[in-house]
């Protein structure tokens, strides 16, 4: 799963090429369900439907993201039943990260609207407790906010933060709901390992660990040549849309 803000706007160069392909393999990795996180509106709705479109299995939920007209954008939450375990699992993202970022980034300016992330949630909780033994957040707002949220909206079983979430080794809590800090620009791996107690439906034995994805984790020969491959190819075109003398004078600039 993952949270938002996946999306790479720093590159200057094609950006949105950048991100449709760290989108193409989170689908190749196998990834379950995302929400969307600010920095993926950039580009504008039809942008946006458009990138998740490209691989339909990877479902994408927002209780609160909808379109000018009030409209919802993506499924409010979904329910995924793996070797009988039903998690239900839903998503927000916070309009005013939006606000303040799309301020002259282009198409995606004002393009969205948000339900307040707390009434949106309020709504979507009873369903999913109905029908989910475990129930996960997927919120794309700061540590703070999410344990405010958690305070007034009980419920969840696990929330992975999405906004600037932080570095956190081991699960949080807030009252009974395990908290995930992640980290950034994709530096670690949260892995959380659940027993659940279906009969009673009630989590029985949790461990978990944000594992940094450094040098002494080792590549995988096959993804590690589809990545090498893409990079080397973007790299070439990158370089042959620099105007004459432009790259010179980037390498001659001094570090910062």
């Amino acid at each position: 799963m993952d949270g938002g803000n996946f999306a790479t706007l720093t590159e200057t160069f094609q950006p949105w090429e950048r991100t449709s392909f760290v989108w193409d393999m989170m689908a190749y990795l196998g990834y379950d369900v995302v929400t969307p996180g600010d920095l993926e509106l950039m580009e504008g709705i039809d942008s946006l439907r458009t990138l998740m479109a490209r691989h339909p299995e990877v479902e994408v939920v927002s209780a609160n993201l909808q379109d000018l007209e009030g409209v919802k954008i993506f499924p409010e939450y979904t329910v995924i039943e793996k070797d009988g375990l039903r998690v239900g699992v839903t998503g927000v993202t916070g309009g005013s990260y939006y606000r303040h970022d799309r301020l002259g980034r282009g198409p995606g300016e004002s393009q969205f609207t948000f339900e307040d992330e707390r009434d949106a949630l309020q709504r979507v909780m009873p369903q999913l407790e109905e029908k989910s033994d475990l129930v996960v957040g997927l919120l794309h707002v700061g540590p703070g906010d999410v344990r405010r949220i958690l305070k007034d909206i009980p419920g969840f079983d696990v929330v992975v933060v999405g906004h600037n979430p932080g570095y956190m080794f081991s699960p949080d809590t807030v009252g009974t709901t395990l908290i995930l800090q992640p980290g950034s620009r994709g530096q670690y791996l949260s892995v959380l390992d659940l027993i659940v107690d279906t009969g009673n439906d009630s989590l029985f034995v949790f461990s978990g660990e944000a594992r940094p994805l450094g040098d002494g984790v080792e590549k995988d020969p096959e993804v590690d040549a589809i990545v090498s491959k893409w990079e080397d190819e973007f790299t070439a075109r990158r370089k042959g849309a620099r105007r004459p003398g432009q790259e010179a004078r980037e390498e001659t600039k001094a570090p910062s």
